[in-house]
């Protein structure tokens, strides 16, 4: 093996992502759908440990601590797993790595816990290697993995274009506040969500303005980017889960400037400008849906970053 780190153990923190907006254009010649988002970080974190053993080429398991309901996938299709897998062969490398993780995204849900973890496994490997890769060339391996992993790799708020991967930075200084409200009881596939969105009868949909979200963001106008907010998925999702609108509408009546679904859902967040109204929020709901597993988030700056504490 050529030249690593020092250290036999790396830890990253992966903060998890909302789609402030989402607009589905069309379909690319691959059979991908073209969208358009105004992604946005929160620090809503998974904490992912490796310990790289030189003796052999495994990729073992050792511990996950998981505050979600969902059983952690511990399979050889975890996207954990897959990173390392496709970043070692990109580099002709070999190396064992123990896999511990705190697990605090839920899964499933619209947040990209899963691509944050990816994205975090291909930043401890790049470590480890010295910076084999460049930032371009790990992008693009983040795109083999999943739309969202690229942005995951990079954080803070970006517009995403084409699958989501062609990425814009979107430079501000307004602290936001989220509150974020899961389910326990509904899991949503993004490929049936696509599919019941191509099947749907009615095609007027008015579709979030990413551009002019981006712009209002940009320039840190807050008033003018909440009804610029949206999700052309609540169209086919509210429908078949109409609690996901009333929970919505619950935290609009409690003062969020703006509530919506993120990804292909099922979770929802509502957007305010402070702390206080926020709990405010987090207790009407918690009263009314006690159901929905809830935090409340800052926006974040970044996405993963290497971390220095180690798991006990």
């Amino acid at each position: 093996m050529s030249s690593a780190v020092s250290s036999n153990t790396l830890a990253a923190s992966c903060y998890a992502k909302l789609n402030l907006t989402f607009s589905i254009l069309g379909t690319l010649p691959d059979g991908y759908h073209q969208v358009d988002t105004l992604y946005q970080s929160i620090n809503l974190e998974d904490c992912l440990f490796f310990t790289f053993n030189k003796e052999d080429n495994n990729i073992v398991f050792d511990q996950a601590k998981s505050k979600v309901p969902q059983a952690f996938p511990f399979s050889q299709e975890n996207l954990i797993v897959k990173a390392i897998k496709l970043f070692l062969e990109k580099i002709n490398d070999s190396i064992g790595v123990n896999i511990a993780i705190e697990k605090n995204i839920p899964m499933a849900a619209g947040l990209a816990g899963g691509s944050a973890d990816a994205a975090g496994a291909l930043l401890l490997l790049n470590t480890y290697f010295q910076n084999r890769l460049s930032q371009s060339e790990l992008s693009a391996l983040a795109l083999t993995i999943g739309a969202d992993v690229p942005f995951c790799l990079h954080g803070a708020s970006m517009r995403g274009q084409n699958k989501g991967e062609v990425l814009t930075l979107v430079p501000h200084e307004t602290g936001m506040f989220f509150l974020v409200a899961k389910p326990s009881c509904i899991s949503l596939s993004t490929p049936y969500v696509f599919n019941a969105f191509d099947q749907q009868a009615d095609k007027n949909i008015k579709s979030p303005d990413t551009e002019l979200a981006c712009e209002a963001l940009s320039h840190g106008k807050i008033k003018k980017l909440a009804p610029l907010l949206g999700n052309d998925f609540e169209s086919v999702v509210f429908k078949m889960h109409p609690v996901l609108k009333q929970v919505c509408d619950d935290m609009k009546d409690n003062e969020a400037m703006a509530a919506h679904l993120t990804g292909s859902g099922p979770t929802v967040y509502g957007m305010f400008d402070d702390f206080i109204k926020t709990e405010v929020a987090l207790a009407s709901l918690n009263a009314k849906f006690p159901q929905f597993d809830t935090w409340i988030c800052r926006s974040a700056n970044r996405g993963v970053a290497l971390m220095e504490r180690i798991i006990e």
